[in-house]
């Protein structure tokens, strides 16, 4: 719960961006994101408007079933281990959305969340300076790059990969004019290399929380 409330509130720092990011170039991305973004879905959704009636009715159908069946079981169904597997999951899942209306320290987690984008925002302009074709782009254009790229990382596919590179490479070319090439060079290079630091940093993290629990166990067996 506590992970998928944390992951919610990344979703909205990312639409903010996004929104801010349009807002402040609308000229010049205000027709990228309509044509890369919302014209797909739309054509996609008015294309297959039938199917999705069809698919909302068998979820309503599914919910009504399962409300009709949870009220005349309710006892029965107490007594399966997956009704309370399940059933604690979604407790689970409400207090983590609620940890975040009922934190002792929300200045805190805001300052991290922002430390946290800050560093994504550097992890995306510095490389700008790995290549000269893309070294005299701005501030602004490591935000737009950032916020309208991350939208690659949120399709369900592993890493991002492919989804991000398609996106980036999109952005550099249409909007910022770098050769086709370079852009896809450029794509390939920064997802390379946060995908290399999160496996190493990453690693080193889990390989210390196993030697940090293994020294407080040891340290509480000697106490006792």
């Amino acid at each position: 719960g506590s992970v998928l409330a944390e992951r919610m509130f990344d979703l909205i720092v990312l639409l903010t961006l996004i929104f801010v990011v349009i807002i402040l170039q609308l000229d010049l991305v205000g027709g990228f994101v309509n044509r890369l973004i919302f014209e797909p879905f739309l054509s996609s959704f008015s294309n297959n408007f039938t199917a999705f009636l069809y698919l909302f009715g068998i979820i309503a159908a599914i919910i009504i079933i399962c409300s009709i069946l949870h009220r005349r079981f309710k006892t029965q169904l107490q007594e399966l281990d997956l009704y309370q597997k399940i059933k604690t999951f979604f407790s689970g899942f409400w207090a983590g959305m609620n940890t975040i209306l009922k934190l002792k320290k929300r200045s805190l987690f805001l300052f991290y969340t922002f430390i946290i984008w800050f560093m994504y925002f550097l992890m995306t302009y510095i490389v700008f300076f790995t290549m000269e074709a893309t070294s005299d782009l701005r501030v602004i254009d490591g935000v737009t790059i950032l916020a309208i790229g991350s939208l690659g990382m949120v399709v369900p596919v592993p890493g991002g990969i492919g989804a991000y590179h398609f996106i980036v490479k999109a952005i550099l070319f249409e909007l910022y004019m770098i050769p086709n090439e370079i852009a896809a060079s450029w794509a390939t290079l920064i997802h390379t290399s946060q995908s290399l630091m999160i496996l190493v940093v990453g690693a080193f993290s889990y390989f210390m929380i196993i030697s940090l629990k293994k020294k407080e166990k040891h340290e509480h067996t000697e106490s006792a």
